[in-house]
C-alpha cells in the first residue's frame, strides 16, 4: 500500500504525461500514442479486459511485455480511458525512492479495520478460473483467508512467494481455504498465472456488498468458522504469509 504523497506523485507523473501532446507515430517496433486522447478512469477496478497496453513512455507494447514488466517489479500500472469508452493500461516507474517508501509503509501488521473485526463476513460471491461460482454459504464451518489483488498492483505480486508458501503449510488442513478474488478479467489471470503461479483458488469477482467496497490493495481477510471476521490487514509485503500464519495458530482452535 502506497502513502497519499507516494500516490500523489503517480497522479502527478501521470498527469505530466497526459499533457505532453505528441501524435501518434510509429517508432522501433512499437507505436507511440497520443498521450492527450487518453484520460485516468474514474473506476479504477472494472472487470473488463483492457484493448491497450502502454509503457511508461507512451509506446504500444503487448499484453506479456506489460505483465513482464510488473512483474520485475519496477513499475505499477494505473487505468486509463478514451472518450470511445476503452481500456488501457499504462506503466509507471517506479524510482528507487518510491520503492522504499513503500517498503517502509507496510512496516507493521495489526488490523487497520478493528471495527470490522467479529462482524459479520460481508456478502460475496466470486467465479473460480474454471467456471465454479461460491457464495458465503459455500464456506460455512471453514477457515478461509480471502486475498483481495489485482496484477498491475506491485504490492500484491510482491507477496505472491510469500503466500504460497502459506499455502503449502497448510496444504492438508481441509478446513482451511484460500481464496484470491481479483478485479482483472479471467482470460487476463489466466495469461498472469502461466507466468507466475499463485497457489491461491483464484477467481473474478461477481459481487461486492454495497456496504463494503475493497478500494485498497492487497487486502488480507480471515474468515472464521462462524463466518466473522478475525483479521483485516491492508498493504503488500514479503512478511505476510508468516503473519497470516501466525494469525491461523492463534485462532485456530477457537474461530
Amino acid at each position: 500500500m502506497y502513502s497519499t504523497a507516494t500516490i500523489s506523485v503517480f497522479i502527478i507523473l501521470l498527469i505530466v504525461s497526459c499533457n505532453d501532446k505528441r501524435s501518434s507515430i510509429a517508432i522501433g517496433d512499437h507505436q507511440r500514442i497520443d498521450s492527450a486522447t487518453w484520460f485516468k478512469a474514474d473506476n479504477p477496478f472494472p472487470q473488463v479486459k483492457p484493448e491497450v497496453f502502454i509503457n511508461s513512455q507512451w509506446h504500444l507494447i503487448s499484453e506479456e511485455v506489460f505483465m513482464d514488466s510488473v512483474l520485475n517489479g519496477d513499475f505499477v500500472s494505473v487505468l486509463l480511458s478514451n472518450k470511445q469508452g476503452e481500456k488501457a493500461q499504462k506503466l509507471i516507474f517506479l524510482s528507487e525512492e518510491m520503492k522504499k517508501e513503500a517498503v517502509q509503509n507496510n512496516s507493521g501488521w495489526d488490523s487497520d479495520r478493528p471495527d470490522l473485526i467479529d462482524k459479520e463476513i460481508f456478502k460475496f460471491s466470486f467465479t473460480y478460473l474454471n467456471g465454479g461460482e461460491v457464495t458465503n454459504a459455500d464456506f460455512a464451518g471453514k477457515i478461509v483467508i480471502v486475498n483481495y489483488w489485482h496484477i498491475g498492483c506491485r504490492g500484491c505480486i510482491r507477496e505472491i512467494d510469500s503466500l504460497n508458501s502459506l499455502v503449502e503449510k497448510y496444504r492438508n488442513n481441509d478446513d482451511v481455504v484460500f481464496i484470491a478474488p481479483s478485479t482483472d478479467t479471467r482470460e487476463s489471470l489466466i495469461n498472469f498465472l502461466i507466468k507466475k503461479p499463485f497457489l491461491y483458488d483464484v477467481a473474478t469477482i461477481n459481487n461486492d456488498s454495497p456496504n463494503f467496497r475493497v478500494s485498497t490493495h492487497p487486502t488480507h481477510v480471515v474468515i472464521g468458522r462462524n463466518g466473522k471476521i478475525k483479521y483485516y490487514k491492508t498493504g503488500g509485503s514479503n512478511l505476510i504469509g508468516a503473519d497470516l500464519s501466525a494469525q491461523m495458530q492463534k485462532h485456530l482452535r477457537s474461530l
